[in-house]
């Protein structure tokens, strides 16, 4: 377990972690806490606020992406459309965990995955992959340390920021490759 506080900034708060994920967040205008309910690596509900609090359900596209809200009675709330690298194209859900899961950081507009920061204006990493072994000199992209999956974001998603070790087939979740 453990507990991260951001003091400074546009967005302060606390985030509770457990295993690397994210299971509850405060905001602290309201000194209320959101707890996030996962199933596997996707995150598929939200409850604000106290515990008699209703939960908000996530309707994920197939890169784990934020596609729409719902509420407890199947009532749509809010949609969300996004490019293959993470840009906006529509967005009514305001999510911190829009794009494939990834924190997403508003003071410096970018997503936060465990190893590294994504860029969804600059569609890159901003830091290389930490991993060197994820080299191939058959592969002439794999030089290219800042690329988000190959160049592939519609078949793969990497949601730790360490391309080799996470990388999972979209379209069949849970497949490590």
């Amino acid at each position: 377990m453990l507990r991260v506080q951001k003091t400074g900034g546009s967005n302060p708060g606390e985030v509770v972690y457990f295993s690397g994920k994210p299971l509850a967040l405060l905001n602290p205008s309201s000194n209320s806490w959101t707890d996030l309910i996962w199933a596997g690596s996707s995150l598929i509900a939200e409850v604000p606020g106290s515990q008699s609090a209703t939960p908000v359900y996530r309707l994920l596209g197939h890169e784990g992406s934020l596609a729409a809200t719902v509420n407890s009675a199947g009532g749509l709330q809010a949609t969300n459309l996004f490019t293959p690298y993470g840009q906006w194209m529509n967005s009514g859900a305001g999510d911190a965990y829009s794009w494939t899961g990834l924190y997403q950081d508003t003071e410096y507009s970018g997503d936060a995955a465990w190893y590294r920061n994504y860029s969804t204006r600059q569609a890159r990493w901003l830091t290389p992959d930490p991993y060197n072994g994820s080299y191939d000199l058959y592969d002439p992209q794999s030089f290219n340390r800042y690329m988000y999956d190959n160049g592939n974001p519609l078949g793969f998603t990497d949601q730790s920021g360490q391309s080799v070790l996470s990388d999972t087939c979209a379209y069949f979740p849970g497949m490590i490759l």
